[in-house]
């Protein structure tokens, strides 16, 4: 009895698994990726990206051996974390206000260090200072013969 009770669980558990928890370099089949995108509608694009890459990226050996981790899962999380404006908003806002207070709220110190440098390449520039004018061109022809 506690076998059978012991295969049921383990059935279970293998049957409740996540299909997205396989390598990116295992194809899925057309009911998982069903499944998938049922549950979220954005994983058809994380897909799509994700075959894309391997089938034009990852070819070799060693790249599959360094990518080989990789699951599906953990990429639309990625992709998903990436995509989360409402995160990334904040972030954004807080080292704008961190650069403000640094350099200022305006550009008009690299405008002007732009500025400054540009005259002082033209005021410095030798062109301004030695004029190269060739007088005469000279040139010598030889002539080379094969006697020994």
């Amino acid at each position: 009895m506690k076998y059978l009770i012991l295969a049921l669980i383990t059935t279970l558990l293998f049957s409740c698994s996540n299909p997205l928890d396989k390598t990116i370099f295992t194809p899925l089949t057309v009911e998982q990726l069903k499944q998938a995108i049922a549950e979220d509608s954005t994983f058809t694009d994380t897909y799509k990206y994700t075959s894309l890459v391997v089938d034009s990226l990852l070819k070799s050996e060693i790249d599959k051996v360094k990518w080989l981790d990789l699951t599906y899962q953990r990429l639309h999380d990625y992709v998903n974390f990436i995509d989360d404006t409402a995160h990334f908003n904040k972030v954004y806002s807080r080292l704008k206000i961190e650069w403000d207070s640094i350099y200022g709220p305006n550009l008009n110190l690299v405008d002007s260090l732009s500025e400054y440098w540009s005259k002082y390449e033209y005021d410095n520039s030798i062109d301004r200072y030695l004029f190269v004018e060739p007088v005469e061109l000279y040139k010598e022809r030889y002539t080379y013969s094969n006697e020994n």
